[in-house]
């Protein structure tokens, strides 16, 4: 039926429109309200991190920021020369309030330290693996978000190439650039006091060499900090020969030295 030129579904069609009309507007102002809420809390919590960051990390003189590592690991062969391959560290902030799967507290750990002539406290190397593996999952995969959960941090190293021809005794330099940002869970110096440091050095190379010690320079503007892992010993005093290790020292109050 039609009233003149307007059909009775065409005004039942209006009628509904005009009925749903304030709950879509309503509804609408409503979702837009909430994500302007969700957007400022957002940008107010980002404003909040940049802003302690330059109020007390970069204004901050006694805070000595920490912008660039270097890695330097001692390569040894029973042979002349080690054969092209391959080599990755990986460092590891730990800190010691916290507890890993396995019930393993790093905490206790303080109390199996060993005293070592290179100036810092050394975690014998079997528990230094048992920490770094703390956070694997059953298939062995480490998830590093998981760990940032817990406060751990860490440093990657791009892997370096070995050439061919490196004498016996050669001292391989890796570095990796470490530049502070606001969301960064360590960015001084004085941040790692007090903190273990483990880490996992891999080479592979076709003749299996004898990976001595380790020494990691934390580079900053006023000087770098020394860190220096011990080399592996077995009981005759000889260093041993493998393609993996796991070294951890602790940077207590009283051999912080910077």
């Amino acid at each position: 039926m039609k009233i003149g030129r307007v059909s009775l579904s065409g005004i039942f069609k209006f009628t509904q429109i005009r009925e749903w009309y304030p709950f879509v507007k309503w509804g609408g102002i409503a979702l837009c309200a909430a994500i302007l809420v969700i957007g400022t809390a957002v940008l107010v919590s980002i404003q909040k991190k940049q802003q302690y960051f330059r109020s007390r990390v970069l204004k901050d003189a006694s805070r000595i920021l920490w912008e660039k590592t270097t890695a330097h690991i001692l390569l040894m062969n029973n042979k002349n020369n080690i054969k092209k391959g391959a080599q990755q560290i990986v460092l590891k902030i730990i800190p010691t309030d916290i507890e890993l799967h396995g019930n393993i507290k790093p905490k206790e750990l303080l109390s199996k330290l060993e005293s070592s002539a290179y100036g810092y406290d050394y975690i014998p190397e079997e528990l230094a693996e048992k920490l770094w593996n703390a956070m694997a999952e059953p298939d062995g995969s480490i998830y590093f978000e998981k760990e940032k959960d817990v406060g751990i941090e860490s440093v990657y190293f791009s892997e370096s190439q070995i050439e061919e021809d490196l004498f016996q005794g050669v001292d391989v330099e890796l570095r990796v650039q470490h530049i502070p940002t606001a969301l960064s869970k360590y960015t001084s110096i004085h941040d790692i006091k007090g903190k273990i440091i483990v880490a996992r050095i891999a080479v592979k190379t076709i003749d299996n060499p004898y990976i001595g010690w380790v020494r990691v320079n934390l580079e900053t503007r006023a000087g770098p900090l020394i860190l220096h892992f011990p080399p592996k010993q077995i009981a005759n005093g000889k260093l041993i020969s493998s393609y993996v290790r796991y070294v951890g020292i602790f940077l207590d109050d009283e051999k912080f030295r910077f």
